[in-house]
């Protein structure tokens, strides 16, 4: 059995358990063959990722905003040469903060959840078979993970498996982003379930849009070579504080590549949507909008600040669930892809648990944990400090 010792090893698959082998290949190997392994295994996943998939990362390597070093850690079945698993990891150094060497998922400015592809059909195996690997080397200590759903089929099966790997998981952050589901929505019940005063300034802008013109949406599923909703996206993303912070996507020429080509990519698979918002003939606001199974996840948005008197962005959030209630049956969830307190609390009245977590092996790093785990809760008062 080879050792998965080096990152000079990774060009040779591993030996795991049940039939299965285990491989790093740094993104800058992959070949066309394991392009399109990747994206089967991202079709048969448990819990689709549609920010591990290759119409995202290979944008994100190749625009430069992540390192082509960046690691595919990929499970295949020996049998069939199946991928059954796969996540992309950066390796991290020590550091006086960080002492020991650790794997952590996928991190960009862009990528909103890093919950490895995990096949549907073969979880547990796949699940066993990545742990019981990292369990048997001494090159890392951990595999940190920064947003997972805590209610994840593929989280489940990592933690359930872990302890017959030889793996501690260790949840050390929870929080919750807006949502909403979409069994049971419309446009006035959204409203309905605003807090008072929101509801009547929501009603107040949209009597205000009726009088300049009137104001209506529209869902875009762009094909590949449709640039139109991109260019608008990126003109309307740059107009407010983005633009002037130098934090939108066109104010860097690496980032506004990268959206192109990730649109691009997934608008070969209806994978990616616009909701437009209109005011008479004018677009006022646009969002990108990411599918994975049967979840939408709110990527992006921007709108017009001249129009700030309408609530653009509001009224867009509003527009796009009604929409896609009425005509996308399949979708179930959107996920707003916000940090805690953002505005879309206000107006999408369901909320998605995150989860920060980490997976550990070695016996320094599980006594690291467990000191940190201390140390949080006296700092919560949940356990007397030392005098």
């Amino acid at each position: 059995m080879n050792s998965l010792s080096t990152l000079d090893d990774n060009s040779i698959p591993i030996q795991g358990p049940q039939g299965t082998q285990v491989q790093l290949l740094p993104l800058f190997a992959l070949t066309a063959r394991d392009v399109s392994n990747w994206r089967r295994l991202a079709r048969r996943a448990l819990a689709p990722n549609p920010f591990v998939e290759p119409e995202f990362v290979l944008p994100l390597v190749r625009s430069g905003i992540v390192s082509s070093d960046s690691l595919l850690v990929i499970v295949e079945d020996r049998t069939t040469s199946n991928w059954i698993a796969a996540g992309v990891f950066h390796s991290l150094p020590s550091t006086p903060q960080q002492p020991l060497r650790r794997l952590a998922a996928l991190r960009s400015p862009y990528t909103f959840l890093d919950q490895p592809l995990i096949d549907a059909d073969t979880g547990h195996r796949a699940a066993h078979a990545l742990l019981h690997i990292f369990a048997q080397q001494r090159q890392w200590h951990g595999m940190r993970f920064q947003g997972q759903p805590a209610d994840s089929p593929a989280v489940s099966l990592l933690e359930g498996e872990s302890g017959r790997a030889g793996v501690t998981p260790v949840r050390d952050h929870i929080w919750s982003r807006a949502a909403v589901r979409l069994n049971d929505v419309s446009r006035d019940r959204l409203l309905s379930r605003c807090s008072r005063s929101r509801r009547k300034s929501l009603r107040r802008c949209r009597n205000a849009a009726d009088r300049s013109g009137g104001m209506s949406f529209r869902i875009v599923w762009p094909t590949p070579d449709d640039l139109r909703p991109v260019e608008t996206f990126l003109e309307l993303e740059a107009m407010g504080w983005k633009g002037r912070a130098g934090t939108a996507l066109a104010s860097h020429p690496g980032h506004q590549r990268f959206f192109g080509e990730m649109v691009r990519d997934f608008a070969c698979r209806r994978s990616v949507c616009f909701g437009e918002l209109t005011l008479g003939s004018e677009i006022i606001a646009s969002s990108c909008n990411l599918v994975g199974g049967n979840t939408l996840f709110a990527f992006k948005i921007g709108w017009n600040p001249d129009c700030a008197r309408f609530a653009p962005g509001y009224w867009a959030e509003i527009e796009l669930a009604h929409a896609l209630a009425e005509t996308e049956p399949a979708l179930r969830l959107i996920d707003s892809c916000s940090a805690p307190g953002s505005y879309t609390e206000s107006v999408w009245p369901d909320r998605r648990d995150m989860i920060t977590s980490v997976f550990v092996w070695s016996r320094r790093a599980r006594m690291l944990c467990a000191a940190r785990q201390y140390v949080r809760r006296a700092r919560r008062q949940e356990i007397p400090l030392a005098s």
